[in-house]
């Protein structure tokens, strides 16, 4: 019988769980999977990691950059970006901070 293995990379990052499949080269086995994609393996137990503002920074980025052409479309035909939208983009440039 196969069980599910659970592993994360050397800096601790999840890789996901395994059932009867190779685990990825140079994983590391842990007995459990993460709370949350972006805990951290700290070699005992899953630490809640905050996202860096790098992290947020480039996820603002992401999304407003798929969203553009909302923008792009009302500019041209005057149709109306969906508020769902609008408010997430608005989310967007609020959690973006400019650093270094």
């Amino acid at each position: 019988m196969n069980t599910t293995k659970h592993y994360a990379d050397k800096d601790g990052n999840s890789l996901g769980s395994f059932v009867g499949a190779k685990p990825p080269q140079g994983s590391i086995e842990v007995p459990s999977s993460p709370n949350h994609g972006l805990d951290i393996w700290n070699g005992k137990s899953w630490d809640d990691a905050k996202p860096t503002q790098a992290t947020v920074n480039r996820k603002s980025e992401a999304y407003l950059a798929s969203t553009d052409w909302y923008v792009l479309r009302m500019a041209e035909t005057q149709k109306a970006i969906p508020d769902v939208v609008l408010k997430a983009r608005d989310a967007a440039r609020a959690a973006h901070k400019n650093i270094e």
